[in-house]
């Protein structure tokens, strides 16, 4: 059903890659809630990590659409044990990725979130049991945390009797920013609202919790 399943596909699909280096703006993209996010470079070496990073520490909170029902927010974390492997939580529920030269993996289930080519047209075995692939490429995204550029888009169709479609829209050094599912029982889009270090809520005011970079 398209539900709840879009928080736990927030879950399961992905964000972006870690970083040894400071994170800087990046030109091509206007990201006013969380331009500290956009990387220059990656731990783990691999072109998907830009794609897909997890930051320590890191909060990214989406805001989810659904036809003719109120807009719900889902807040997701990012914890990054080494240069090769991290975790997503959401509430109480945590998956893990392994970062591996061909592309993002997910921990114990073998299937990918990226894999090379980056090109479109390009397949591999998705989480929902089709074949994920490459729609889009050089890719502008626009959602209430910025205007992001350079893109890439994929889709998986889920085969059943409610047939679902599960569309994810990556950006460079920045990770997901739109997830869209549609299908039978309806359509949902979540979108990144905001993302960026926790803040501590004290008795000075607003401040911004440090995150460690990956080693």
């Amino acid at each position: 059903m398209v539900r709840e399943g879009l928080a736990l596909a927030l879950l399961g699909l992905g964000f972006g890659c870690g970083s040894g280096a400071t994170p800087a703006r990046n030109a091509e993209n206007d990201a006013p809630h969380g331009g500290m996010l956009v990387l220059e470079a990656t731990a783990s070496g691999t072109r998907c990590e830009r794609y897909f990073p997890l930051v320590e520490g890191i909060v990214y909170q989406y805001v989810i659409s659904r036809a003719a029902q109120p807009a719900g927010v889902v807040v997701t974390r990012a914890h990054r044990a080494d240069a090769l492997t991290g975790e997503l939580r959401v509430g109480a529920e945590a998956k893990g990725f392994v970062y591996r030269p061909e592309g993002v993996m997910r921990a114990g289930l073998g299937v990918y979130v990226l894999r090379e080519p980056l090109l479109v047209g390009s397949s591999w075995p998705g989480a929902h049991g089709g074949q994920e692939r490459v729609v889009a490429v050089d890719v502008i995204a626009e959602v209430p945390a910025g205007r992001f550029a350079g893109c890439i888009r994929t889709q998986e169709d889920q085969p059943g009797e409610l047939l679902s479609t599960f569309s994810s829209t990556y950006c460079p050094g920045v990770g997901l920013v739109v997830l869209e599912v549609s299908g039978d029982a309806g359509d949902e889009r979540a979108e990144l609202q905001s993302y960026g270090p926790p803040v501590d809520l004290g008795p000075d005011g607003i401040s911004r919790i440090p995150v460690t970079p990956p080693p």
